[in-house]
């Protein structure tokens, strides 16, 4: 018979514990934990979409500076990936996770002090820097405390925990940008992505799950690349042109509405719209996923939010951009959770936080991309054809998954019995 992994609380337990492989008792088990903290510290986070692209073109008259501070997130992302798995392997995931916490808090207040370009670069890599620490930690922790059998509905659920956010976020974020402005918005984000980590401190240490095998020496982060090389080759370029699409979006949309003249408000009111049809989705992801496959919710994501990139330069007014936006969002919404969940079913048992760091830096390396490609097409050419230039990266990150990656449902396997 198969043993599972056990669970090292304070020190390594003498008896196998399997993971959950009941939704309830997941899903009760990780809210504490991660769930929560994470929606109340992306809310905060994404306070900043209808803000920080219009404060930053305050200060610059060139799209490709605006989307390069931008881009500043992603690229903490991209830095945070190895060394991020490296100390979560080696110090536990509740650490990461609330280090992760803190530091996506104070990069987002630190946005109010001023200072030009270069320090609204240096606080939104911070941001950043910290935002992947935290998903890192939540994702290792996952793979070895739940089985592949509810992996979907419990990750499409976090997904949606954290739509949540993209929901509240802009409302909120652009309503006090017209009421009290940029600075005074961005401290309260800084603020209230602080308070995730109030959750996350208060659930005992002991509740963590960590898998350390024992009998061998911790694989280096060399040494998983090597073994993994072709997984991590062809799922860090589907996900780079995942992250491309979805963050290239974010960028991209608030500084459209704003060439047809709708201001912060209006903008928010849009993105907040599309949130809430992206949210409703999240339990059709999970289900999709478990059920019947994970490309059954993968491949429909792209294709939908590349036909919405490819609508939004025929928009002019509210209410096109409004339901266009909406289109978009459907896609992403059947998109919540995947790539987390795809992540985690091909990340080994043992030492799973480095296989993710580094999936996770080729993962948002497409978030720079996604967000640079907006500015340096838009100023070439127009904002229309980023746009183009989107759908067309969706259309092809969806056919990567389909024809190449695959499956990844049942290529899951139990860590090592550890004795």
């Amino acid at each position: 018979m198969i043993l599972h992994p056990v669970v090292r609380i304070g020190r390594l337990a003498s008896s196998a514990t399997p993971p959950i492989d009941s939704l309830k008792q997941g899903i009760a088990h990780l809210a504490p934990r991660f769930m929560i903290p994470s929606v109340v510290g992306s809310t905060g986070a994404m306070m900043l979409v209808p803000t920080l692209p219009l404060f930053i073109r305050q200060q610059s008259s060139s799209l490709t500076l605006v989307t390069l501070v931008l881009a500043a997130a992603p690229i903490g992302a991209v830095v945070a990936g190895v060394p991020a798995g490296r100390l979560i392997d080696r110090h536990g995931e509740r650490r990461g996770f609330i280090g992760g916490l803190a530091l996506g808090a104070l990069g987002t207040a630190a946005l109010a002090l001023g200072g030009g370009l270069l320090a609204a670069f240096f606080a939104c890599f911070v941001a950043g820097f910290g935002q992947s620490a935290r998903l890192l930690a939540n994702q290792s922790y996952t793979r070895n405390a739940l089985t592949a059998s509810i992996r979907g509905r419990v990750m499409s659920l976090l997904g949606g925990g954290i739509r949540v956010s993209t929901l509240v976020g802009p409302l909120i974020g652009g309503a006090l940008a017209q009421a009290v402005g940029f600075e005074s918005t961005f401290i309260i984000a800084g603020v209230l992505g602080a308070a995730g980590v109030l959750p996350a401190m208060i659930v005992p240490a002991s509740g963590y799950r960590t898998v350390r095998p024992t009998g061998r020496k911790p694989s280096t982060t060399s040494e998983v690349v090597r073994t993994h090389m072709r997984m991590l080759g062809l799922a860090g370029t589907g996900q780079f042109g995942a992250a491309a699409v979805r963050f290239g979006r974010l960028a991209l949309v608030p500084l459209y509405g704003q060439t047809i003249g709708l201001d912060a408000g209006e903008i928010g009111f849009a993105i907040a719209v599309a949130s809430g049809v992206d949210f409703a989705l999240f339990p059709v992801a999970g289900w999709l996923m478990d059920v019947f496959g994970r490309l059954y919710a993968i491949v429909p994501s792209f294709l939908l939010m590349s036909g919405g990139l490819f609508m939004l330069p025929l928009t002019h007014s509210l209410l096109p951009f409004t339901v266009v936006g909406a289109v978009i969002g459907v896609g992403n919404g059947l998109g919540s959770g995947t790539m987390l969940t795809l992540s985690v079913d091909l990340a080994p048992a043992a030492n799973p936080a480095r296989f993710l760091g580094v999936l996770r830096m080729l993962s948002d390396g497409g978030r720079i991309l996604g967000t640079i490609l907006v500015g340096a097409v838009a100023d070439k050419l127009s904002l229309g054809a980023s746009s183009l230039a989107l759908g067309v990266v969706g259309i092809a990150t969806a056919a990567l998954f389909g024809l190449l990656i695959g499956e990844t449902r049942s290529v899951d396997k139990p860590a090592e019995p550890i004795r």
